[in-house]
């Protein structure tokens, strides 16, 4: 029996032990199951694990969006610029910003700290904290206690505010108004403890002590300051603001100095660390920026219009492209005008056509031809607006637009219209072609500044051979100024002229330009160009007789001239003079000379 007894026991502990080998991997693969589901739960949820709760709103299952908002709604962060204003000498502050040194959350750093809880754990760590929320929640809190302030932020802040009260309690640093010059009475040595006020700082933001405090640093010696010195370095001299093509008009300055006895005085009676005001004393400009843009370009100094009289569509043409060429042209002051130069030449591939010129005493057709009555309006405007002209030659023979000795002419590589903006302000040129009027206007704009206009007068008379046939006319012209209230200031002459007649049999072969019917080769006379600012005045040529009119048409022909202004009688030229030699062309140039 005891024998049995014995097998029976042990066969019972083989029994028991197998068994437990049995259970021991079942509990361990329910218990790995278990914490894989968990993990894969975890894996699986898109929002805040469930249960988590910051300053106990309950956030779970919700994006970091809805987190942020539901924690906005409920008004347990404040979502708002919190800062501590720590008061500095010399009118400086620190300042810090809360939120950025880590003593107040912002609603959506809680909101993403709630939602990145247990994610930033392992594959079974984050299956943990997803049943921990399930189980009892998890409170995320932003109390004090529980944050970490940016010691690196709080530091960096209190130097540049200590730097900054010690530049200005020195005496280096220095406030300058329009009308003023502040600064403070300053020390040999500022002792700001960086140490103790971040220690200051931290405390009060740890507590949620935002309401700020005052910082005074020690302050020992006084070195005074060289206010000659400063004197030199804020002293500015006035300047005028001026027009610059490229970038418009420029700001004034306005001159500033001070006292520098008053302002010594000022500073031996003032306390260490007191901020002391030295008042400046200010020149103004002659021009200011306002001044010079209300009336840069406002008063129109000189304008001259002239008849298109029987120009046919190409003349038209070229004198619109002329005109747009020269349209908006600015000439700072003492800036010369070049008529070629700024046209630039005449070719068929920039828009010129065909029209009538003179070349060599008689009338062709070329291209960019009609162009003359542009130089030469411009020519008359130029002298109303009392500009210098540098360089002018008249035509070979009379043209029909202007009176005699009033024209200028031009040609690519041979003559050209120049004249200098002698005037003390940039001017514009203005142009406009007006097709239903037929004519041509050229205007200069400007700053008027002293009323002053000008008349310009021309005479004329013809011009015979030794054998007494007629060669041709001269003409002179003057420039009249006058003051504003109507005194004669100056009479100059302008120029003289000299103009041939046209090859008659070369002349008959000739299409272009049609002639008028009764051509003259006296003056023919725009209506009155009216310089500014004054009446208009009217041109005044000689009371010499004209010569009959000739046979054959004259190269710049009007069917409708305009009316011939009465003439007033010159001091010059006298009956039929001889005229003087002038640098006009000579009677047969190989070059056309556009009309």
């Amino acid at each position: 029996m005891t024998k049995n007894k014995s097998k029976n026991t042990k066969s019972g502990k083989k029994t028991a032990r197998s068994k437990s080998w049995i259970a021991a991997p079942i509990a361990a693969g329910v218990l790995i199951l278990a914490v894989l589901v968990l993990s894969i739960c975890a894996s699986l949820e898109t929002g805040v694990y469930p249960g988590v709760r910051v300053e106990g709103v309950e956030l779970g299952g919700m994006t970091a969006i809805e987190a942020a908002d539901a924690l906005r709604e409920s008004g347990v962060i404040r979502d708002e610029n919190i800062t501590l204003t720590v008061n500095m000498p010399a009118d400086n502050q620190l300042v810090i910003d809360a939120m950025e040194a880590g003593a107040v959350p912002s609603v959506e750093s809680a909101a993403t700290q709630a939602y990145n809880y247990g994610r930033s754990k392992g594959f079974l760590g984050r299956g943990f904290a997803w049943l921990r929320g399930n189980l009892g929640g998890v409170e995320l809190g932003t109390e004090s206690g529980e944050t970490v302030l940016d010691e690196e932020y709080i530091r960096q802040c209190v130097k540049e505010a200590a730097a900054r009260a010690d530049e200005a309690l020195m005496g280096s640093d220095m406030k300058i108004g329009e009308k003023e010059l502040q600064l403070v009475k300053g020390i040999g040595q500022v002792l700001v403890d960086e140490e103790a006020l971040c220690a200051d700082v931290m405390a009060a933001l740890q507590s949620g002590d935002f309401t700020g405090f005052s910082y005074i640093p020690e302050m020992v010696g006084d070195e005074g300051i060289d206010l000659a010195a400063l004197r030199e370095k804020v002293k500015t001299e006035a300047q005028d603001a001026v027009f610059d093509k490229e970038t418009g008009v420029s700001d004034h300055v306005v001159g500033r100095d001070f006292d520098l006895e008053a302002a010594q005085k000022l500073w031996d009676e003032a306390e260490l660390g007191e901020m002391i005001t030295i008042p400046f004393i200010l020149t103004e400009p002659e021009v200011t920026r306002e001044w010079l843009e209300d009336s840069l370009f406002g008063d129109e100094l000189g304008k001259m219009v002239t008849s298109l009289g029987s120009s046919n569509g190409n003349r038209l043409n070229n004198i619109q492209l002329a005109c747009a060429a020269i349209d908006g042209w600015i000439l700072m002051p003492g800036e010369e005008f070049s008529y070629n130069g700024v046209v630039g030449e005449r070719t068929i591939a920039r828009g010129y056509k065909a029209a009538g010129a003179y070349s060599g005493g008689k009338v062709v057709t070329e291209v960019g031809g009609g162009i003359c009555q542009v130089s030469t309006t411009l020519y008359c405007a130029a002298v109303y607006a009392n500009l210098q002209i540098t360089n002018r030659l008249c035509h070979n023979m009379t043209v029909s637009y202007v009176p005699l000795g009033m024209d200028a002419t031009v040609s690519w590589g041979g003559p050209d219209f120049k004249f200098v903006n002698s005037r003390e302000y940039p001017i514009k040129i203005k142009t406009n072609v007006d097709v239903d009027e037929w004519t041509v206007e050229i205007s200069v704009w400007g700053t008027d500044t002293d009323g002053t206009y000008v008349k310009f007068t021309s005479g004329g008379w013809t011009i015979y051979d030794k054998d007494g046939e007629e060669d041709g006319y001269g003409a002179v012209s003057y420039r009249e100024v006058y003051s504003a209230d109507g005194v004669l200031l100056s009479r100059t002459k302008e120029a003289d002229s000299r103009y041939y007649l046209e090859d008659k049999e070369e002349e008959e072969e000739e299409e272009e330009p049609e002639p008028s019917p009764s051509p003259s080769p006296s003056p023919e006379p725009s209506p009155e160009p009216s310089p500014e600012p004054s009446p208009e005045p009217s041109p005044e040529p000689s009371p010499e007789p004209s010569p009959e009119p000739s046979p054959e048409p004259s190269p710049e022909p009007s069917p409708e001239p305009s009316p011939e202004p009465s003439p007033e009688p010159s001091p010059e030229p006298s009956p039929e003079p001889i005229p003087e030699p002038s640098p006009e062309p000579s009677p047969e140039p190989t070059d056309p000379v556009d009309a």
